[in-house]
């Protein structure tokens, strides 16, 4: 509402500093609270049903929002500057009610040894450091975040500006993105109190890293009829690999910190995990305005004497190919890190999948009662737990 553009920039710089900065206190704050409050065990359960309602509940508001925006005129309400500050007292009212309802959380009573003047000290900031495990694990979760972070932000530009899709169906695929996101939160939340949440990691890391090589076969050499398709099924697989990564990268740095000494486990942690996740942009959009005029294609040549010459494209990578390439390899590397990893109660992944695999399996066999349709949608089920099957045969033989 500040009628001078610079003041307001100023402002709104200012104001982005202030909420970022003490929103990360507040986060560190909640992490250590819960790591006290929440056993282990129930880590997965507990973070995944609060992960759940807060998708769904930001999934109805944004719809809500934006049809407050379209419709703002119908309203009542003057101009569409106007709207943007009512959905801004919202959320500041929304807030008021959080912060009130935060103060009812009982506390656990504090150690007088670890209130003295010595916890305060820096030296408290390299204890994580000195955790052989828990440095292994600020090494994963680096790594990753500058692996998702690298080139998650540009998939909305890439749609807008390569693949020409309108804005709406663009918000249409983020919101199934979400969709797929909430629904399988709980999933996740299972396995990773029944197994681990490594193994978990290892699994959906495993999906999204393969929906980051997926995007360079949208243009592949050109769009086509299947780009679409494509673009639908890779956003409902982010959504389902997030959900995991998301819930067991938060719970895995909570249960490798001991009870009353999370906070400085958990700040450097939090230091490290955002120096990464803010630099992998700056250096995603380097990557992408190198490669904006570079192209790497083979083309496979068949000549026959008097007749047309017939040819194609064998492999193509262009301007954008290269920047999901590029964290595609990241995001391996970040994988080969979480194997370094210890956590207790870990399992071999393929046990967790062919778990998935049954219960997917059931819940199919009860949603259909036509044995061909059945058949149909458990096939690539049984072909990959026959690989899986293969693969532990040869195991045993060698």
């Amino acid at each position: 509402l500040i009628p001078n553009d610079n003041v307001a920039l100023t402002c709104l710089i200012i104001g982005m500093m202030i909420r970022y900065g003490f929103g990360a206190m507040a986060g560190l704050g909640w992490n250590a609270w819960m790591r006290d409050i929440i056993p282990a065990r129930l880590l997965g359960r507990f973070f995944s049903r609060r992960l759940f309602y807060v998708q769904l509940i930001a999934i109805i508001l944004t719809l809500c929002a934006g049809w407050l925006l379209d419709h703002w005129q119908y309203l009542g309400i003057h101009s569409r500057e106007q709207a943007f500050a009512w959905l801004f007292f919202g959320g500041w009212f929304a807030g008021i009610i959080s912060a009130r309802m935060l103060a009812r959380i009982p506390q656990p009573v504090i150690p007088e040894k670890t209130t003295s003047h010595k916890g305060l000290r820096l030296d408290a900031l390299k204890q994580p450091f000195k955790d052989r495990n828990y440095r292994k694990m600020m090494i994963f979760l680096a790594c990753w975040n500058f692996a998702a972070n690298l080139a998650a932000p540009f998939f909305a530009v890439y749609m807008l500006t390569v693949l020409q899709y309108d804005m709406a169906l663009v918000i249409a695929l983020t919101i199934l993105s979400q969709i797929t996101h909430a629904l399988s939160l709980r999933l996740w939340g299972k396995y990773s109190d029944r197994y681990s949440n490594r193994t978990v990691m290892r699994l959906c890391g495993g999906v999204f890293v393969s929906c980051l090589l997926g995007w360079t076969f949208v243009t592949f050499p050109e769009q086509h009829m299947f780009s679409l398709p494509l673009v639908m099924l890779l956003h409902m697989a982010m959504g389902l690999a997030n959900a995991g990564i998301v819930l067991t990268s938060a719970n895995i740095a909570l249960k490798l910190t001991g009870k009353r000494k999370a906070t400085p486990f958990l700040a450097v942690n939090s230091v490290l995990s955002s120096v990464a996740a803010a630099t992998a942009p700056i250096v995603g959009g380097g990557l992408a305005d190198f490669f904006a005029d570079k192209s790497l294609s083979v083309v496979l040549d068949w000549q026959t004497i008097g007749i047309h010459d017939l040819s194609f494209s064998a492999f193509s990578l262009r301007n954008w190919d290269f920047l999901f390439i590029t964290a595609f390899i990241v995001g391996l590397y970040a994988l080969h890190r979480l194997r370094m990893v210890e956590e207790k109660g870990t399992v071999c992944h393929k046990q967790v999948l062919r778990e998935i695999l049954d219960d997917s399996s059931k819940i199919l066999r009860s949603a259909s009662s036509l044995a061909g349709l059945r058949t149909m949608a458990l096939l690539p089920g049984m072909l990959l737990d026959n690989v899986l099957r293969r693969e532990d045969t040869q195991k045993r033989r060698r």
